[in-house]
């Protein structure tokens, strides 16, 4: 019972948190996606939900997000995919903990994933588990 309080409460903050942020990004970027990630079979399983975000600010830096949430042990790691032109390209993991997980890569930090640079061709966006089957999947 305290865990389902707890994932609750993950839920609440980021869809309190979200527009907020959201509506700062729409302020200084030039470019801004979001979209929700809708589960897969698989991802129903484990009430898996999540959002993802693509921008590029007013200084050319790009950046993905990516906000998830599932019924899972802490530890578990999900690949994360985006598609682009027909083909999918794993760009990292991220990792569970308290049912809550988040990804992102930011041009200014680092270059970019292959597959992601820029972000305004990434078509679609996933995340699998260790057998890469989709659990959670969304369209740009």
């Amino acid at each position: 019972m305290n865990n389902r309080l707890l994932a609750l409460a993950v839920v609440l903050m980021i869809v309190l948190s979200w527009p907020l942020a959201a509506a700062q990004g729409r302020l200084t970027d030039t470019f801004f996606k979001r979209i929700q990630l809708e589960p897969t079979p698989t991802g129903e399983m484990i009430n898996a939900r999540g959002r993802a975000a693509i921008s590029i600010n007013r200084h050319g830096i790009q950046s993905l997000r990516l906000q998830m949430v599932a019924d899972v042990p802490d530890g578990t790691t999900y690949a994360v995919l985006v598609r682009r032109q027909d083909k999918w390209f794993l760009i990292g993991t991220l990792q569970i903990r308290a049912s809550f997980g988040q990804f992102a890569v930011y041009s200014a930090d680092e270059p970019l994933p292959l597959g992601v640079d820029p972000v305004t061709d990434i078509e679609a966006i996933g995340v699998a588990d260790g057998d890469r089957t989709f659990i959670l999947f969304g369209e740009f």
